[in-house]
């Protein structure tokens, strides 16, 4: 989808008739004449609609705060959109407004939008973070960003979170509740020193809980898209022990000191005593096959 700029109006654009680049003269030298456009109201929508791939684009370049407003009226203008399809099952949106080192919010209107989808399970969000405010999606179970999460409570259903950013990016605080009732957790754990270990922290507070043995974490897959610091990954399959996990995967777990490595798979086999599936891959550029797309 894109703003279609001689009457302001989001219109549906096929990728074949993108202009070839992302330069700031594209819109310019662009014949919108020459491509393929439809309106909102003529597209197929309608109760048949379960799955939705909604990708917003915006050619030209402009401020951050200019672009901080635009990424606000693209995601009202899809909002129909959403309307449009009440039995959707899984919801893919994706944003790219010209500012790559910023992530901005849903706006408050498409996240209302959000909530009334009663079948909505899977929700992948790309270049867009979730606002604090957003109100409970409540059954929401499979979640995948490349940006942050500001808050966990529009999520009381979560069993699946996938945090696979495109660049290094600030972690963000998975609280101690919401980790206790996953099933499957992808993680990319921060390389900056100034970074707060967010999840070794409370995986920490994990280990030192006094759960009763019968009621151990539901966790079955881990995967933890970057290498964290010795400690810090004792930390975290110290904390998220359990009898369930059948796979984990480290990237580049197999490329540092043989003492730490040797150290790091004997604690594996303890808490995670019934793995099936483990992989030490060079990095997540080389081995997609493990990180999936939240669809399962």
């Amino acid at each position: 989808m894109r703003r279609r700029h001689r009457d302001n109006i989001l219109v549906h654009q096929p990728r074949s008739g993108w202009p070839p680049c992302n330069t700031s003269n594209d819109e310019e030298n662009y014949s919108e004449s020459a491509a393929e456009i439809h309106e909102i109201a003529t597209l197929p929508l309608g109760s048949h609609v379960r799955h939705l791939c909604l990708a917003l684009r915006e050619l030209n370049y402009y401020s951050f705060e200019t672009v901080t407003t635009l990424s606000q009226e693209y995601c009202d203008d899809a909002v129909p959109i959403i309307r449009g399809v009440p039995f959707l099952q899984s919801l893919k949106i994706s944003a790219r407004f010209n500012q790559p080192d910023h992530a901005f919010n849903l706006s408050p209107v498409f996240c209302q939008a959000l909530a009334t989808l009663q079948h909505l399970h899977t929700l992948k969000i790309l270049g867009l973070t979730i606002p604090a405010d957003c109100p409970i999606l409540r059954w929401v179970e499979h979640l995948q960003t490349d940006t942050q999460i500001h808050s966990f409570e529009s999520f009381p259903r979560l069993k699946d979170l996938r945090y696979v950013p495109e660049a290094s990016l600030l972690s963000y605080n998975i609280p101690s509740n919401v980790l206790a009732r996953l099933e499957i957790l992808h993680y990319y754990p921060p390389d900056k020193d100034d970074d707060c270990a967010l999840l070794p922290q409370v995986c920490r507070e994990l280990k030192d809980r006094d759960a009763p043995s019968d009621h151990p974490l539901l966790l079955r897959e881990l995967v933890l898209t970057g290498y964290p610091r010795h400690n810090e990954l004792l930390d975290i399959v110290h904390g998220l022990a359990s009898p369930h996990l059948h796979t984990f995967v480290c990237f580049g777990l197999g490329y540092g000191d043989e003492v730490q490595y040797n150290d790091i798979i004997e604690v594996i086999g303890k808490v995670f005593p019934n793995l099936t599936t483990l992989k030490f891959p060079i990095s997540p550029f080389h081995d997609h096959s493990v990180l999936g797309d939240g669809n399962e």
